[in-house]
């Protein structure tokens, strides 16, 4: 008979097991603790020195076994070693978190998916190596996840592209917000970024050049070249990204200009 011992207990914000969220952009700024029983708390040598750990713990309020399970998308049973459902054989989770600091045998954590009170059976350092992310495939997820924050500002700008701005609105929060800070302005909505766009007076079709794409869960930065055929510019854009879709941009261009009298009704002073 195998019996495992805890190194150590969660403390989250997340009372219960169904209030712990279950896609990651929603749980971006968690921050909890693991409290290191003393008696391992010299294993925690020279560990904060990493800024990602793997965590496993016992879903501790499951009581079921089973070896099918429902994911959270609409695509049916499943078997239970294709899920990360709670209710499985042996009841363990595995969790990579970010590791914030360690003070006097406790880790701070954030990002993590794990309810007030579960038992850490072990810690590990986080090392990405032997798996090219290209070669990764996803099974049954790919046709049904949410896209990953640089696919979707990747998406964003293809759209910009065919200079239809309401299909590239689609793509934006209800409360979406664009600032541009070298000419003060800001925009509120996707109408606004909608009007801003087509009433421009461009010479010609934009075309939008993306030099490079690189984020992380939810803040994606782009370096691209835009172009009406007579202005040419490149812009660094910050994007912040939920639930699929463009919540809030900051662009900056190569000089401060003083802004466009021309959409001054459809914008706002940052100061």
């Amino acid at each position: 008979m195998i019996q495992l011992q805890p190194v150590g207990v969660v403390h989250s914000p997340f009372a219960e097991p169904g209030s712990v969220p279950r896609y990651a952009a929603e749980r971006a700024n968690a921050n909890g603790t693991i409290e290191v029983f003393p008696e391992y708390r010299e294993g925690l040598k020279d560990l904060d020195s990493f800024s990602h750990v793997v965590l496993i713990w016992r879903f501790h309020r499951s009581d079921e076994e089973l070896l099918t399970a429902t994911p959270p998308y609409d695509v049916g049973m499943k078997g239970v070693f294709a899920t990360r459902s709670p209710k499985r054989p042996n009841s363990l989770g595995l969790s990579v978190v970010e590791l914030e600091r360690i003070e006097d045998g406790i880790v701070h954590i954030r990002n993590f998916d794990m309810a007030d009170g579960t038992p850490v059976l072990d810690i590990k350092p986080y090392i990405p190596d032997g798996v090219d992310a290209d070669d990764v495939k996803l099974g049954w997820l790919e046709a049904v996840r949410p896209p990953t924050a640089v696919a979707t500002v990747q998406e964003h700008w293809r759209r910009m592209q065919t200079n239809d701005f309401s299909y590239a609105a689609e793509l934006l929060a209800k409360d979406f917000v664009l600032e541009w800070p070298l000419s003060n302005e800001r925009i509120r909505g996707k109408d606004n970024f909608i009007a801003v766009n087509e009433e421009y007076p461009a010479n010609g079709r934009w075309t939008f050049d993306v030099h490079r794409c690189v984020g992380n869960a939810r803040e994606v930065v782009t370096d691209v070249s835009v172009s009406d055929g007579t202005i040419k510019a490149r812009a660094i854009t910050f994007s912040y990204v939920e639930g699929g879709v463009l919540r809030r941009q900051v662009e900056y261009w190569p000089e401060k200009y003083p802004a466009p009298k021309n959409r001054a009704h459809l914008v706002e002073p940052l100061e």
